[in-house]
């Protein structure tokens, strides 16, 4: 498969070329995915792991706790947000009371910035 890839470079094939590997990523799509929810499942339990250390100093212990809650985050909602921003962005759902669904809140990173990380006051 790979000499035939290179064959149709070698040939000037460009399109035929992109044909097939649009087809290889898209037949693998899946796979892919499996791929990188486990990477990220690795690093949870890596995480995980390094955290109940009893020898580690309790502010990494505490920045571990922090990851692992930032990736189980990114998991479940399919975006990365720092702690900050996630912090405050949980602080204002609560405050509206739950009315106005979370996912607006995730739509709104963009947008929103914290200013000298403070947190939002109840």
């Amino acid at each position: 498969m790979y000499d035939k890839l290179v064959g149709l470079l070698s040939e000037g094939q460009y399109s035929a070329f992109a044909i097939a590997i649009a087809l290889g990523v898209l037949f693998n799509a899946s796979k892919i995915l499996n791929f990188f929810d486990g990477v990220k499942k690795r690093r949870i339990d890596l995480l995980k792991e390094a955290s109940s250390i009893r020898s580690l100093n309790e502010n990494l212990k505490n920045h571990f706790e922090d990851e692992i809650e930032g990736e189980y985050f990114s998991l479940i909602h399919k975006v990365k947000m720092d702690k900050g921003l996630r912090d405050a962005c949980i602080a204002l759902y609560k405050k509206a009371e739950r009315r106005l669904p979370f996912v607006h809140f995730l739509r709104a990173k963009m947008h929103l910035y914290l200013e000298l990380s403070t947190p939002l006051q109840n």
